[in-house]
């Protein structure tokens, strides 16, 4: 009888640590399951801080750019309207077009003599602005508004 008493304590006892092993493997799932979604919503909504601040930040700059260009333009020789005698026909300055034209005209240049004296950085600002990078410096706007001033001084 002793021997009966006792192996039923111990399949009670495997039974008992087998369904403690359980619980544990079970609930430690569970606490992973839940662990690992509140670590993903906290990854989430540091990437949604991150991306809202960079947004930010990168409007920030860009009106920082656009102060920039305002200031760098209006030191430039730019004009409201042309002068009196007419503008000047840019079209005439390999690479201009007459849409090119309309946005110099837009920026305040209407005349040969305008151009004529742009600096290397007004010239790589107005590439820009033109949205044809190093197009003034590649294609010598500048000399060929001095020579067309010449021409139209001598006719």
């Amino acid at each position: 009888m002793n021997y009966l008493l006792l192996e039923i304590i111990v399949y009670l006892s495997i039974a008992g640590l087998m369904g403690f092993v359980l619980g544990w493997i079970v609930k430690g799932s569970k606490n992973k399951t839940v662990t690992t979604e509140i670590a993903t919503k906290a990854i989430e909504k540091k990437a949604e801080t991150r991306v809202e601040s960079t947004s930010q930040e990168l409007e920030e700059e860009e009106k920082k750019i656009e102060d920039s260009k305002k200031i760098t333009l209006s030191c430039m020789a730019t004009l409201t309207q042309a002068r009196e005698e007419g503008k000047d026909e840019l079209t005439l300055i390999k690479g201009v077009g007459p849409i090119l034209e309309k946005k110099l005209n837009n920026l305040g240049i209407y005349h040969f003599d305008q151009i004529a004296v742009w600096t290397i950085e007004e010239q790589a600002l107005i590439s820009l602005e033109l949205l044809f990078p190093k197009k003034v410096e590649r294609e010598k706007w500048v000399e060929q508004s001095k020579e067309l001033m010449k021409d139209s001084v001598s006719i």
